[in-house]
């Protein structure tokens, strides 16, 4: 881990360690007909404040992957 956290963040995305990812839309039988044309994803990993520090005045936003 201190290898990884040692890393710049261009340097990260090659060198991920581990992860988790779940649809959990996926796993509900009434997200369809609740959400039609949606889903959720969820994505946990391990990273540093500092990778992510130049959006931190910034507001969340959904993206639509549709297109």
């Amino acid at each position: 881990m201190d290898n990884f956290f040692s890393l710049s963040k261009e340097e990260v995305a090659d060198n991920i360690p581990m992860m988790f990812i779940t649809f959990p839309s996926a796993k509900d039988p009434t997200a369809k007909t609740r959400h039609p044309g949606k889903s959720c994803m969820t994505l946990l990993t391990m990273v540093k404040y500092e990778w992510f520090e130049e959006w931190k005045d910034s507001s969340a936003r959904t993206y639509s992957a549709v297109g």
